[in-house]
């Protein structure tokens, strides 16, 4: 089973997903998937269940094995696609496909993926984060290193009177 649904998948779908021989479910629905249906795809025998609704894809669906057993709903969303089991049929006289439709985003190649971006935010707060834990442990050591200081003298002085109390009752026993 292959499932990468609704994860926002650009380009087209790679022919060489008929290597995966013993894969019985390809679900690619919900993303931007452009171009035609690899014909390499009808080779997949196991194959039971295959989804594709709801991209941009276009050509004819391929014909053959287990391609015959998928319903219109598997297709469904595609404008550009054609051939059974959709109303569409291809012109069997022009071997051109259908225009693709146009992408609902441009891509830019120098631009990067939000992904990319969601990780130098996290680098930044993290590192904002780490030197103001520097500093904030700096304050709180100094002031607690302070405190230590002033509440060892008061000890000290406290252990003092006592030793000195000590001292004196003995010399007085």
């Amino acid at each position: 089973m292959l499932n990468l649904s609704n994860n926002f998948l650009i380009g087209s779908i790679p022919p060489s997903l008929e290597k995966l021989t013993m894969l019985e479910s390809l679900d690619l629905s919900m993303n931007n998937l452009v171009g035609e249906i690899p014909q390499q795809l009808a080779s997949l025998t196991f194959l039971e269940v295959f989804n594709v609704s709801h991209n941009r894809l276009s050509g004819p669906i391929p014909r053959g094995t287990q391609f015959d057993t998928f319903g219109s709903s598997s297709f469904a969303m595609n404008e550009g696609l054609c051939g059974s089991p959709l109303p569409n049929k291809c012109k069997n006289g022009d071997n051109a496909p259908p225009p693709p439709p146009p992408p609902l985003f441009d891509v830019d190649n120098e631009e990067e993926s939000l992904f990319d971006l969601d990780w130098k935010i996290v680098l930044a707060g993290v590192g904002v984060g780490f030197w103001v834990g520097v500093v904030l442990e700096n304050l709180i050591i100094d002031k607690k290193s302070r405190w230590f200081l002033h509440y060892s003298k008061r000890m000290a002085k406290g252990c003092q009177k006592v030793r000195k109390a000590l001292a004196d009752k003995k010399i007085c026993s």
